[in-house]
């Protein structure tokens, strides 16, 4: 056999095991999945070590593993966000009954924000599960467009005009510019009720393995709570559980 044709292998092989990875979603150890493919175990590991170095794959639990971020430009961010949706549910639900606020998970989709968790599912605010919103006048998307390349963010601007949804509502493109980067200082997000009035909310980054911010969470409550350093800390410590269940910690 040429070194062509091992290396032509190898690659089938590692292709066929990320393919039955991302089916199972990591509801099995790498044993199984391996075991279906008649896959050794020590070649499913070093396989799996690789995918892992560039970001195909992470670690959800033991010897389980599920798609990455890293995926997203593949076309695999509706199965990512599944995953991230369903290990950060716990820890949202908490969040929210200790806080008695309306807490969110939210990711960037083209240019609008897509909520992938709301707990409690039932409480009668206007957001839902699966719902797009505008990411210039909320929580959630400021935080994301704060940490957008500058090339991107650049295009999000110019894609104007940007309607005011209430009177508070940032909408001169300079202005959210500006706005942006202090939210990237602080590293937190408000919405002052800029999306309806008589609601705001408090959002925070979830980071993955490599530091880049990949969703964020939000603390809804209406009347709006002032901006406090319980409130914050509490969410910083949920986002943190949230990193630590993607990195399968």
């Amino acid at each position: 056999m040429t070194a062509k044709e091992t290396e032509s292998g190898a690659v089938d092989r590692a292709l066929t095991l990320l393919a039955a990875l991302l089916a199972d979603n990591g509801e099995r150890p790498l044993a199984a999945v391996a075991a279906d493919l008649a896959l050794p175990l020590s070649t499913a590991h070093r396989l799996v070590a690789a995918l892992v170095r560039h970001e195909l794959l992470i670690r959800v639990g033991q010897g389980r593993y599920a798609a990455s971020a890293g995926l997203t430009q593949l076309g695999a961010a509706p199965r990512s966000h599944a995953l991230l949706a369903r290990v950060a549910r716990p820890a949202l639900r908490r969040l929210a009954g200790a806080t008695g606020m309306v807490v969110h998970l939210g990711v960037m989709r083209g240019d609008m924000v897509t909520y992938l968790v709301k707990e409690p599912v039932d409480f009668p605010l206007f957001t839902r599960e699966g719902m797009e919103l505008e990411a210039y006048c909320s929580g959630i998307g400021k935080l994301l467009l704060a940490h957008l390349p500058d090339e991107a963010l650049d295009q999000y601007l110019a894609n104007g005009p940007f309607v005011a949804l209430t009177r508070a509502t940032i909408i001169v493109p300079e202005a959210i510019r500006a706005h942006l980067a202090q939210v990237r200082v602080q590293d937190f997000a408000t919405d002052a009720e800029e999306v309806v009035e008589g609601l705001g909310c408090i959002a925070v980054p979830i980071r993955d393995a490599g530091g880049a911010v990949i969703a964020a969470l939000s603390a809804s409550a209406s009347p709006p709570r002032p901006v406090s350093a319980p409130v914050l800390r509490r969410l910083r410590r949920c986002a943190a559980v949230v990193e630590r269940a993607l990195k399968g910690g």
